[in-house]
């Protein structure tokens, strides 16, 4: 018998304990924590980064506890190239095992975001950047580029109005082309399937429906208002009258120079805007918010009413009246009362 024969059992055991072991360190490094001090972490993974750049971010954080063998197991499994970029939230007590899996199957973050009615596309940029799901410029920029406009069916210069006010579940990592798109295809669903075919038959477009809209969004918060507000306008515009809608004025001033900031004033009122009701006639350019439904429905459906004017009565309703004389009686006794 030569040597090597008397000698393989011998070595045969050996590879054996030593695969053991070694399967038992592999075993106990994916089956266990780093810690059993339970800490939130919060890790980005960019499209384009290796497996190494990926195994340091986790080790930096504390996820795991030897990046040699993170790298090995993800590469015997074949995970290593279907690592998925984005936001993902992990904790200290959970094992290398779980957290590969959820880097493979993208279980990244979901930000639950609500836009409220009325705000405008720059107040929304503001939101969606504070929830470091955009940058806030260049969504702005986005929601003004001709060509994506275009490509939504969309005339004007900007996406304002049909960026549609709702709770959305938005991924970090999502382009602002991608959360526009979302926002303005939540809008037409809306749109075409409650509204499209009364504004035809009222012989009104979809933007002359949204500006309108919009006016009464930034009007009024009180329901029972919005028909009011809408026959308002409706009356005014059959009549040639100028709307004289304050928050038009607001947002001239807002596009001219980015924000406006306390009250609005006599000269305000008087500044050349095409978005100043005070001084053109019929209705602005463009929506001056993006409506919810409730606004959308009381410009297709305005109250039956002679009305034309209305005050505020100080405690967010308003006076509505059909002729200038009772309106400035409401106005001299409501400004009375604000003094």
């Amino acid at each position: 018998m030569s040597a090597f024969k008397r000698y393989l059992p011998l070595l045969l055991t050996i590879l054996y304990m030593i695969a053991s072991f070694m399967f038992f360190e592999m075993y106990h490094f994916l089956s266990h924590p780093p810690s059993y001090e339970r800490r939130v972490k919060t890790v980005y993974i960019f499209s384009g980064m290796n497996l190494k750049e990926i195994t340091k971010i986790l080790s930096e954080n504390e996820l795991i506890s030897d990046a040699d063998k993170f790298i090995l197991w993800a590469r015997i499994t074949g995970s290593a190239s279907h690592i998925k970029a984005g936001e993902y939230q992990f904790n200290t007590t959970m094992p290398p095992r779980e957290i590969l899996n959820r880097l493979v199957d993208g279980s990244t973050v979901i930000h639950k975001v609500t836009v409220p009615e009325g705000y405008n596309l720059f107040q929304i940029a503001k939101l969606l950047s504070q929830k470091h799901l955009v940058d806030e410029e260049k969504f702005v920029q986005r929601a003004f580029d001709p060509e994506l406009i275009s490509s939504l069916d969309v005339k004007g210069i900007s996406l304002e109005g049909y960026l549609y006010p709702d709770t959305y579940y938005f991924r970090w990592g999502m382009n602002e082309e991608d959360v526009l798109k979302t926002m303005v295809n939540k809008f037409y669903t809306v749109y075409n399937s409650k509204f499209k075919g009364v504004a035809t038959k009222r012989g009104l477009s979809k933007r002359e429906v949204l500006i309108l809209a919009s006016l009464i969004e930034k009007e009024t918060s009180v329901s029972q208002e919005r028909p009011l507000i809408s026959a308002v306008f409706h009356n005014r515009l059959k009549k040639g009258m100028r709307l004289e809608c304050d928050p038009t004025v607001i947002y001239g001033l807002v596009q001219e120079f980015g924000e406006f900031k306390g009250n609005i004033t006599k000269k305000d009122l008087g500044t050349k805007s095409p978005y100043n009701t005070y001084v053109i006639r019929g209705l602005p350019p463009g929506p001056i918010s993006n409506p919810g439904e409730a606004a959308i429905h009381a410009a297709l459906y305005p109250a039956e009413t002679n009305y034309v004017y209305f005050v505020s009565m100080n405690d967010g309703t308003h006076y509505f009246s059909g002729s200038l004389r009772e309106h400035n009686r409401a106005v001299r006794k409501y400004q009375k009362m604000r003094k």
